[in-house]
């Protein structure tokens, strides 16, 4: 008895350790599909972040080379608004120095012996009243009855000349012959600037 004790206490051990190494491969088995399962999800996910990230990267790249060729074009729009603002500039202070005594003197007088209406010489106060009082004596004896000579403060250089009823005005002010020049000579400068000359 004691021997088939022993024979039937080996035989449940042996079906439990047998038993028990099965549970263990299938225990095993299962885990490794897991695992698998975990690292194929987490080889997808590496990618799409690393797609993902180029992608971010690709449209930084592309917003920055935008922002980096409109900042250039702006940069030479107000390049070019400040070389035809210096030049205005300069053309301006040309004029309003050509704008001398004897200049104004013959300008005037040629424009009123052509002019056939009564109206306003206005001169520049700016220009001082020398000038002022030199043009009106030296043009007396050429200005019509109702044709008058005033000072204007607002004009720089040079004169304008207005009809008595107001129904036009002829500008010969030094900031209206630098805008008719500048008109042209920007469209120059233009395109010198942008090289289609």
């Amino acid at each position: 008895m004691e021997v088939q004790l022993q024979e039937l206490l080996e035989k449940i051990q042996s079906e439990g350790v047998e038993e028990a190494k099965q549970q263990a491969q299938k225990i095993l088995k299962q885990a490794e599909k897991e695992a698998e399962t975990i690292k194929t999800q987490a080889q997808r996910d590496a990618e799409k972040t690393v797609q993902h990230a180029q992608t971010q990267a690709d449209k930084i790249m592309a917003s920055g080379k935008s922002a980096l060729e409109q900042a250039g074009r702006d940069l030479v729009l107000s390049l070019e608004q400040r070389i035809k603002t210096l030049f205005s500039q300069v053309v301006e202070a040309s004029v309003t120095s050509a704008y001398s005594e004897q200049v104004l003197t013959d300008a005037i007088g040629a424009v009123v012996k052509a002019w056939s209406t009564d109206g306003t010489i206005e001169l520049s106060a700016k220009q001082g009243e020398q000038v002022f009082s030199s043009v009106k004596k030296n043009l007396s004896n050429q200005l019509k009855d109702g044709v008058t000579i005033v000072p204007n403060d607002k004009i720089n250089a040079g004169f304008i000349l207005r009809e008595k009823d107001g129904s036009a005005y002829y500008d010969f002010s030094s900031a209206a012959i630098a805008k008719a020049l500048t008109a042209y000579l920007n469209t120059n400068i233009s395109s010198l600037i942008s090289g289609n000359e």
